[in-house]
């Protein structure tokens, strides 16, 4: 069962990054 650990593991990394971008994006350029 470690893949389902994995798979999780993976899809929380990949939340929080896109998160970042997101965050830093928004402070990059102050939406219109």
């Amino acid at each position: 069962m470690w893949v389902k650990f994995v798979v999780l593991v993976f899809t929380d990394i990949v939340l929080i990054l896109t998160n970042m971008l997101l965050s830093f994006y928004s402070v990059s350029w102050p939406p219109f």
